[in-house]
């Protein structure tokens, strides 16, 4: 059995005979690095576990001649040298329109409507909050994009830098994986991140950015996507 990672955007498994068994350009050397430790379990096995340089691990699988990235975990993050923590809802625009009221409460109401206009306010927010929580029904795809707006913030993102040069985002919600950074390679070693708000167009809400300090450059990601 070969293995071939050499490609920077690609990574293969080669049979002995020179087929090409497995391709993927999700695992590749720029992101990954090189091939670490490689498992299988026979001589005929279809069922593959690969660690990168980055520590990453991933099982690939399947019948002969349909082999698949199976899953992957980022092992990486046992080796965090550094953790930062932003609240995606701030980022928002849909958020900040949400409390736009705030800003017109008393726009074309007289003052004894005011304080009914609040209190339905925040009976609203309320319901929303307790649908939020203690809902059983499967919620829809658009009802998750909805609900993806956090307005009372418990949602956080926590950015990891590894010890591997990588940076990891995943969520304190439920630790589900957001976005990987490139691997790092030794001859330019990422050394730190910088968290740092930007706002955008112009128009009165913005964006967090995470810096990676290199040794001879620095590079710009938006938090929330990478």
């Amino acid at each position: 059995m070969k293995l071939a990672v050499s490609c920077p955007d690609h990574f293969k498994i080669i049979s002995s005979s020179g087929s090409v068994l497995f391709s993927t350009s999700s695992l590749n050397y720029q992101k990954n690095g090189g091939v670490s430790s490689f498992f299988k379990s026979g001589a005929e096995s279809s069922s593959f576990i690969i660690q990168f340089e980055d520590n990453s691990l991933h099982f690939i699988g399947g019948e002969p001649g349909h082999l698949s990235l199976k899953w992957s975990r980022e092992e990486g993050l046992s080796s965090i040298i550094q953790l930062e923590i932003f609240d995606p809802s701030s980022d928002n625009r849909e958020l900040s329109n949400t409390f736009d009221y705030v800003k017109t409460w008393d726009q074309g109401q007289t003052i004894d409507q005011v304080p009914q206009k609040i209190i339905l306010r925040y009976v609203e927010n309320m319901n929303h909050l307790v649908k939020l929580l203690f809902s059983t029904r499967q919620i829809s795809e658009e009802e998750t994009i909805s609900t993806e707006i956090d307005i009372y913030g418990f949602k956080k993102t926590l950015i990891a830098l590894t010890n591997f040069g990588k940076v990891i985002s995943f969520s304190s919600y439920n630790g589900a994986l957001l976005w990987t950074s490139s691997y790092s390679p030794t001859s330019n070693p990422l050394k730190q991140i910088l968290m740092r708000k930007t706002f955008v167009g112009g128009e009165g809400y913005s964006e967090t950015q995470v810096v990676s300090v290199f040794s001879d450059s620095l590079r710009f990601m938006n938090a929330a996507t990478g």
